[in-house]
């Protein structure tokens, strides 16, 4: 048995990375070296909501099958309904917690807000709906382009509205933390963040 599935899921393997290194050639002729690195910025996220996605999907049919194999509809229901709760959580989380760290990011690096700041205002302007084809082409029809096409949707308003914020810190306790030899670090997470947070807060 081991032969007959591993050998297929190896193959899908391969042809997947395949299909990734030809991609990135094309988009990488198209959208050029910067692009092609901004686009990589979602991969992680990627990852992530595939993986929450076969977590909760292996789960919830995991338990409707055996709800509904002891004849107990409403238990089997219960399965459904707490596992689409489970995937829009996830999905509204992986989205938000991406956007505040590039938010923060790109607030405090240049070079870094000046490369994905206009993808992700690209992104922003887009309907979620519109991508969400090309996801089910990259990433199959299970849960899992249902969760990155969640995590895609919320991580834009959280990234500008972070960055906006951390753009707007008080310059003058900033100075103020270089002058007492504060590191660059030290300046975000004791003086930059915290300043950020209601802002940040109130456009999430």
């Amino acid at each position: 048995l081991l032969p007959m599935f591993a050998i297929p899921a190896i193959l899908s393997g391969l042809v997947g990375a395949f299909y990734n290194i030809v991609d990135q050639i094309f988009i990488g002729r198209i959208v050029g070296l910067l692009g092609n690195a901004a686009t990589n910025v979602a991969f992680p996220i990627v990852l992530l909501c595939t993986a929450v996605s076969i977590m909760a999907g292996v789960g919830c049919s995991a338990g409707f099958n055996m709800a509904m194999g002891r004849g107990d509809t409403p238990e089997a229901g219960r399965f459904v309904a707490s596992c689409i709760e489970l995937m829009v959580l996830a999905g509204v989380v992986i989205g938000v917690a991406a956007g505040v760290v590039l938010g923060v990011l790109m607030g405090s690096v240049g070079w870094v807000r000046r490369i994905l700041e206009p993808w992700l205002t690209f992104l922003r302007a887009l309907p979620p709906l519109a991508y969400f084809f090309l996801l089910v082409i990259w990433l199959g029809i299970d849960e899992a382009p249902k969760i990155t096409l969640l995590a895609l949707a919320a991580l834009p308003p959280a990234a500008v509205a972070t960055t906006a914020a951390v753009a707007a810190a008080p310059v003058g306790l900033v100075e103020a933390a270089r002058a007492l030899g504060a590191s660059p670090a030290q300046v975000v997470r004791d003086v930059v963040v915290p300043a950020a947070l209601p802002e940040t807060f109130t456009g999430i």
